[in-house]
């Protein structure tokens, strides 16, 4: 009633009231100009943080725990404020034929990045005829490696026969134009000086096998353990020492990767390993087994070496009039 009689007094307050909705509006409208770009920093700046995390442990992996795998490429893809993915197209060097291996696409938010064992790890194929085990994608024959101290492997597959580890260069044919890698595991642990004048010039020795999970149960099947080492550019000592080297730095980096699903589970086995040989040179350094590449008519002739427990074949390639089977150190 007393608005009615006082029409100022009634305009005053209505325009007082556009005045704090104006000014309202404003305040909001500077409140999100400002928020929009520092929220899009802030997640720009952990979807980076994530991203090079998984970068790098893409490649320290690769390093340690891919025996002869190189990375070609690996580049960012679909890349965002919320998130992004890593892909990483690989290959494998076969005595200078460089041949497919696979490409991986693992992927990353900006809360963590994720990655994808399932692709990593192979599939295999178990039955009373074969045992062998191949790349998810491109199918190719995958090379594995045995530990001397794991006695029962997938004895407990078959109830009726047991299944022979594999001794494909017993198998291989030394008369075929081909070139193929094989993991070679020793019956026991030994030091580089004791075996590396049992594999001639002719055969490239290209990855040496440190260490994996001694204690899983393999007898029922594949329980997916990493098998670690190290590339080997030549045999000469004084270089492997210096690969050595960088396999413990890579090692310890590896062992930082806890967020990472599956590594914590895994890498408590390895800091034993660490423990026992960070002071030691590559010399004092026990060796598992070594992934050898050459002509098959050259790999063939080791298939007597009295201190190979197994030899499991992986990529071959047929050979060229083109391209000439390298060897190492040329």
């Amino acid at each position: 009633m007393d608005n009615q009689k006082n029409p100022d007094l009634t305009k005053a307050l209505r325009k007082a009231k556009r005045r704090q909705s104006v000014k309202m509006i404003l305040i909001s409208v500077v409140t999100v100009l400002v928020l929009l770009p520092a929220g899009y920093v802030l997640c720009n700046k952990l979807s980076e943080r994530h991203s090079n995390e998984l970068n790098d442990f893409l490649f320290v992996r690769n390093a340690i725990a891919e025996p002869n795998v190189s990375i070609d490429s690996q580049v960012l893809v679909n890349s965002s404020p919320i998130g992004g993915s890593v892909v990483s197209n690989r290959s494998k060097n076969i005595a200078g034929y460089v041949v497919p291996w696979d490409t991986l696409t693992n992927h990353y938010t900006m809360f963590r990045s994720k990655f994808d064992y399932n692709e990593m790890h192979g599939g295999w194929h178990i039955t009373k005829e074969n045992l062998y085990f191949y790349n998810r994608q491109t199918k190719q024959l995958l090379a594995q490696f045995y530990h001397p101290n794991i006695k029962n492997y997938y004895d407990g597959w078959s109830e009726e026969d047991d299944i022979d580890l594999p001794q494909d260069l017993q198998k291989m044919s030394g008369d075929t134009a081909e070139v193929s890698e094989v993991a070679l595991s020793f019956d026991q642990p030994y030091l580089w000086s004791e075996v590396k004048k049992q594999f001639p010039d002719d055969v490239n020795v290209v990855w040496l096998y440190l260490l994996s999970d001694d204690t899983l149960d393999e007898s029922s099947g594949p329980q997916g353990t990493e098998v670690l080492g190290f590339q080997a550019y030549n045999r000469e000592t004084e270089d492997l020492t210096t690969s050595f080297e960088g396999f413990l730095k890579n090692l310890e980096h590896y062992n930082g990767g806890k967020n990472q699903p599956m590594i914590g589970d895994f890498i408590k086995n390895y800091e034993g390993f660490l423990e026992k040989n960070h002071k030691k040179t590559f010399d004092e350094v026990e060796i598992l087994g070594v992934m050898i590449t050459g002509q098959n008519k050259h790999l063939k002739k080791l298939e007597k070496l009295p201190f190979v427990r197994t030899s499991s074949i992986g990529v071959t390639a047929e050979m060229s009039p083109y391209i000439i089977p390298e060897k190492q150190g040329e």
